[in-house]
């Protein structure tokens, strides 16, 4: 009743944002879940699959810094209408071309469409809460995402039978499907009233060494930036390995139909939400950093047994695990950092490290898209769990010694 309190609580502007955040959701779950396996269909190799899946994370990584800069001089409305719009049209082009560069071209643009919601979500909610209830808001945002994520998985599976009895029309229409309910997630957008104030910043690419320029005068604070700027790079690099593909590891490894890999897919993203409720535990009981390292560690084995596994049951079952365990870790470790980068370099700070992730997440898709069409799945899980086991590693040895200010004291 508390939760069902705050919500109805929640002012007008964020409830239509929580609205259209629900529905897009709905939409890219949709489309994502059976859109490699149309690509496969429709007779893109794996090789131009793991190249249109990094095209995506180069895009964002590109535009970040400028779609930051564009949101704060037009406003967080008119950032989120645009980016609809860019990713809207960008998706279309997906499904009504069969040549791969025209789709890599597609998702690298799409990447911007999607980085104008990243650096325009945070600031939109905090300038539409008070502080009373700000945290419930903010949870409010990711369940609406991980509601609409399970609602688009369950469908995606489901709906290319109902529309057609050809398997390739079914999915084609399904994905059209997808953009449509994406697009009219923007209805809620338009009537959002936004009170923005203009900020004098111009777009200049000399803005990407600002926080450099603020952490040089402190080595402390600018190793922190550069620890989880590598860690991201690390653990990007391991999961654009295998993670764009799981749709079609389940598919040729299994043979799994469409609506058994939705209905894992929306699992999964429940099992996931549910995963992320352990971490205040975990925390509370090891500190934040062993906690972040206790549960990405503990998701290791998990990815071995994904590589080898022969078992639908314990490919599915360490599906759902490795992913609950990996993204409980990832609030402790977003409010880590923020507890020790400087206040006035947060926005950027998160930049530097959002760019680390999709730089190699990118580099990583176009390769193992590559590695499956010559070597099938083992090799790049294998090289996930080396990537992984790099990065949990090197964040362990880097920061086991910080103490964080909100940590229990004993």
């Amino acid at each position: 009743m508390s939760y069902l309190k705050k919500l109805k609580s929640v002012q007008k502007n964020a409830r239509l944002y929580l609205m259209s955040n629900l529905l897009a959701a709905i939409g890219f779950s949709i489309f994502f879940v059976i859109f490699n396996i149309y690509l496969r269909k429709i007779g893109i190799s794996t090789t131009h699959i793991g190249m249109i899946n990094a095209a995506f994370p180069w895009g964002l990584a590109f535009f970040i810094f400028i779609s930051g800069i564009i949101s704060d001089n037009i406003g967080r409305k008119k950032s989120f209408i645009l980016g609809i719009w860019i990713e809207t049209i960008m998706l279309l082009l997906l499904i009504l071309t069969k040549n791969p560069y025209l789709m890599m071209g597609a998702a690298f643009f799409q990447g911007m469409g999607s980085s104008f919601f990243i650096v325009s979500e945070a600031p939109f909610l905090t300038e539409s809460s008070s502080s009373f209830e700000r945290t419930h808001l903010f949870s409010f945002s990711f369940s609406a995402l991980i509601i609409g994520d399970f609602i688009g998985s369950l469908l995606s599976g489901f709906l290319p039978g109902i529309l057609s009895k050809s398997e390739i029309i079914g999915m084609k229409y399904t994905l059209f499907t997808g953009i449509i309910i994406l697009f009219a997630s923007s209805f809620f957008l338009y009537q959002l009233n936004e009170n923005w104030q203009k900020t004098k910043k111009k777009i200049n690419f000399n803005m990407l060494f600002e926080p450099f320029k603020t952490l040089k005068k402190d080595y402390k604070k600018l190793k922190i930036v550069i620890i989880f700027a590598v860690t991201n790079l690390m653990l990007g690099a391991g999961a654009g390995l295998v993670i764009p593909f799981f749709n079609l590891y389940f598919k040729d490894k299994f043979q799994l139909p469409i609506s058994s890999i939705g209905i894992i897919f929306s699992i999964g993203s429940i099992v996931t939400a549910t995963g992320t409720l352990i971490a205040p535990v975990v925390k509370e009981r090891f500190g934040a950093i062993k906690a972040i390292v206790l549960m990405q560690a503990l998701s290791l084995p998990f990815i071995l047994v994904l590589a080898f596994t022969k078992k639908t049951y314990l490919a599915i079952t360490s599906y759902f695990t490795r992913g609950a365990l990996m993204n409980a870790a990832v609030p402790i470790n977003q409010n880590t950092y923020m507890e020790l980068v400087p206040e006035d370099i947060k926005a950027s700070a998160v930049s530097l490290t959002e760019m680390s992730w999709n730089i190699s997440w990118g580099i990583a898709a176009s390769i193992s898209g590559i590695l499956i069409g010559r070597f099938g799945y083992t090799l790049p899980i294998l090289l996930m769990f080396v990537f992984y086991f790099s990065g949990v590693l090197f964040f362990y040895i880097n920061m086991r010694n910080y103490k964080i200010i909100d940590e229990k004291r004993s």
